[in-house]
């Protein structure tokens, strides 16, 4: 790799790959931290962070009691619900309310780590 990164248009196409990651990142913890904010509830760890489950589900609710959001299939219907009957492992609202707060990466390694993180 670092032989790779000394060639200009492949040290390019990394911090490109780099930004475009990021700007995908950020854009679903701001995502998340809306819907949070919007709905509150438990969060939960994935991959690619915490998220707002019961927000989620409560986004669901809403646009399926508004009809914006239809299943016909009722086997589609549980496929999509299951998720959310899933057996995890949820953050206390404390947690929740500091993550979705402030950005994570503007806070100290300290900080996260006080907090639970």
């Amino acid at each position: 790799m670092e032989q790779e990164r000394k060639d200009p248009a492949r040290e390019k196409m990394w911090l490109d790959s780099e930004r475009r990651v990021a700007r995908v990142w950020v854009k679903q913890w701001k995502v998340n931290q809306a819907l949070y904010r919007e709905f509150g509830g438990r969060i939960i760890f994935q991959q690619a962070g915490w998220e707002p489950i019961d927000a989620y589900r409560s986004l669901l609710d809403h646009y399926k009691a508004n009809k914006g959001f239809v299943v016909h299939d009722p086997t589609l219907q549980e496929a999509v619900y299951r998720y959310f009957r899933h057996n995890f492992v949820y953050a206390d609202e404390k947690k929740a309310k500091f993550y979705f707060e402030k950005p994570y990466w503007e806070r100290t390694q300290e900080e996260m780590r006080t907090a639970g993180f």
